[in-house]
């Protein structure tokens, strides 16, 4: 019977886990290159601006670091979307969306984003990190931020798209083929933050206490 308890315990607790504390994953941030700096102003127009990134670790990403802003009179909310990327390239499988504050753009706009709903990723899965005005699509012009990012391939394991849509979503070549192939090798600023599950503290003292209790009933028995 105490056996059973025991299983009982186990199979209730250990379905029961929380977010461990995040870790950097991946990253650009090389304040260095910004010499070079590409001043993604929502791709000149186009209402999807976007970065690939490839996951460095299995768990769930809980958290993005940005270093882009609005416009001060822009004051339309923006949407951070984690999409699925397929082959390298951006699909419309949104993994994970939410309305973000982006600061005024003042030349350095970092800021941190803790995701509502993490996303869970394996090791070496590429997904993409794409920003836009809410309810903006198509190409309307706006220079209404900025997502400062560098040339040169920074980062090696992602890179820059533009797009009109979630489902249109490419690289700039697509639009300006004369620009290829320096434009393949652009990146926008990011940091990722993994966390992987654990069990919660009331589920590991829930387990012990049903080993202790399955231990001292066998000790009455071997007495």
């Amino acid at each position: 019977m105490y056996l059973r308890i025991l299983a009982l315990l186990m199979t209730v607790g250990l379905g029961r886990t929380a977010v461990a504390a995040p870790i950097l994953d991946q990253v650009f941030d090389n304040a260095g290159n910004l010499g070079n700096i590409l001043g993604n102003t929502l791709a000149e127009g186009f209402a999807y601006a976007a970065q690939s990134v490839t996951a460095g670790v299995s768990g769930h990403l809980v958290r993005v670091d940005l270093n882009a802003g609005r416009g001060a009179n822009f004051t339309t909310p923006w949407e951070l979307q984690i999409l699925r990327a397929v082959n390298g390239l951006p699909s419309s499988i949104v993994l994970g969306s939410q309305i973000i504050d982006l600061p005024v753009n003042t030349g350095t706009d970092w800021r941190s984003y803790d995701l509502q709903v993490p996303v869970q990723l394996q090791d070496g899965e590429q997904f993409v990190l794409a920003l836009h005005p809410l309810g903006v699509t198509g190409n309307p012009g706006l220079f209404a931020g900025i997502w400062h990012g560098g040339t040169d391939d920074p980062y090696t394991r992602g890179r820059h798209f533009y797009g009109t849509d979630v489902n249109v979503i490419f690289g700039p070549e697509i639009v300006d083929p004369g620009c290829s192939p320096g434009c393949q090798s652009w990146d926008l600023n990011f940091r990722t933050y993994m966390a992987s599950e654990v069990p919660e503290a009331s589920t590991l003292l829930l387990v012990s206490l049903g080993v202790l209790l399955v231990g001292a009933r066998l000790v009455r028995r071997l007495q």
